[in-house]
């Protein structure tokens, strides 16, 4: 089994006065594979400037506090930033390599980060034992910097490409597209990046790397990537990725405020994303609306191509479900009449709409299509299952099917808290513990 590895993230700490001195390192830093954070990289218009410093301060592997005879004096937040690098300092193993205090010159290195090796890199061979330093601690957490790859760690696509050094960053970007690995994908946009010129090629190589990243589990990555794809060009899709990682991340405000975006891009798919996170909130009003949107786009995206009834009896299906917790039971069950018609073989249509008719009074219609919708589900998952039986108000069952599966997925977790199938059974005790 191929292990999976991640770049090493270090946070860039500075005084405005070393910011040209600090720029070529982070280029140099960039070019050996290393996740480099610099704020004047990675901050975009209208984020909080000192809670997005502080979370990648605590997100990154090494802090990096480069120093001169100017910055050592110098007030202002980056007094704040080392303070709260100390911090996240303090709550690792004595041996870590965490800190390294970076001297741009003969200069006084501050007290309270003396006791911390440091390294001089106006010195011949200073930045060679500031990338060892790097490297040691890549080792020590299972993390890379992909210019420094052993031979017998070598990608697939390094040892295809190794006699031909001029490859542009397209060929690079499309090396990366038939790549069947994330972490051989990872790799060839890295290269891509790294030689593009254009901005739009760059922008996509990066939005590309992200996608790698993000089918990896490396959310922060992820979101690095999506975010430096922005700062360099704006796109429906680069804001349709970045939402749906701010999702993952519980930033339904962020995320919303990127969907909003794609939505004034002509993006109709993220009629469908906002309203996921109206669920989410609870704002079943904003998303029964936002669902309608989306299902009147479908017609013209498909154009009465396959794949378009099934898409708007999802949406249907989603909406109903909406109305049904808002009380519109009568609207609610049109559209998962709707819904089920276009969508037989879907056992969470037929879930929803039994719960819709039982509300109604109408059980002989209701068990019959939970017996059959029971049968749909069998060869699901038991994640899926429990949804469909907490539908069914079949609340033990729904429990117990659930707790199996967290059992297994622990990060199904999160995924229940926020569920809307789940909305009947999140306020009993049982479920509280399941997903606590």
């Amino acid at each position: 089994m191929t292990l999976i590895k991640r770049n090493l993230r270090v946070f860039l700490c500075h005084a405005s006065d070393d910011k040209s001195s600090v720029n070529r390192f982070y280029s140099r830093l960039l070019s050996d594979g290393v996740e480099a954070w610099l704020d004047k990289e990675k901050l975009i218009p209208g984020q909080n400037w000192e809670v997005e410093i502080s979370n990648a301060v605590k997100n990154s592997d090494v802090f990096i506090v480069f120093l001169s005879s100017k910055s050592i004096t110098k007030e202002g937040f980056v007094q704040k930033e080392i303070k709260f690098a100390l911090d996240v300092a303090d709550e690792k193993p004595e041996d870590t390599i965490f800190i390294i205090p970076a001297r741009l010159e003969n200069c006084n290195v501050p007290r309270r980060l003396s006791k911390f090796h440091w390294v001089d890199l106006y010195t011949n061979n200073g930045y060679e034992q500031l990338l060892k330093a790097l490297q040691v601690r890549a080792a020590s957490i299972g993390a890379v910097l992909l210019e420094k790859k052993s031979s017998s760690q070598q990608l697939d696509t390094e040892k295809i490409i190794a006699s031909d050094e001029k490859i542009s960053a397209k060929e690079w970007a499309e090396r990366g597209k038939q790549s069947k690995s994330n972490e051989d994908k990872i790799y060839c946009y890295s290269q891509s990046i790294k030689f593009g010129t254009q901005p739009h090629d760059i922008s996509q190589a990066y939005l590309s790397r992200g996608v790698a990243r993000q089918n990896l589990d490396d959310i922060d990555g992820a979101l690095s990537d999506f975010n430096e794809a922005l700062r360099i060009k704006e796109s429906d899709w680069g804001y349709a990725l970045r939402g749906s990682v701010l999702e993952i991340k519980k930033d339904f405000r962020g995320a919303l405020k990127d969907y909003n975006k794609c939505i004034r891009w002509s993006n109709w798919e993220s009629y469908a994303r906002r309203a996921r996170i109206y669920e989410k909130i609870g704002d079943f009003e904003n998303a029964i609306k936002d669902w309608s949107r989306a299902e009147n786009s479908v017609s013209s995206f498909y154009d009465g191509e396959f794949g378009q009834e099934e898409t708007e009896a999802s949406y249907r299906s989603r909406r109903g479900m909406a109305r049904l917790i808002t009380g519109d039971i009568k609207r609610a069950r049109q559209d998962l009449e709707h819904a089920v018609y276009y969508g037989p073989h879907n056992g969470i249509h037929k879930g929803r709409l039994a719960r819709t008719l039982r509300q109604l009074g109408k059980q002989e219609e209701a068990n019959k299509l939970e017996e059959e919708g029971r049968k749909l589900m069998e060869s699901k998952s038991k994640y899926n299952q429990a949804c469909f039986e907490s539908l069914c108000g079949k609340d033990n069952e729904a429990l117990n099917l659930l707790k199996s599966d967290i059992e297994v997925n622990p990060h199904h977790k999160e995924l229940a808290k926020l569920d809307v199938d789940f909305f009947y059974i999140r306020n009993l005790q049982n479920f509280k513990e399941i997903v606590s």
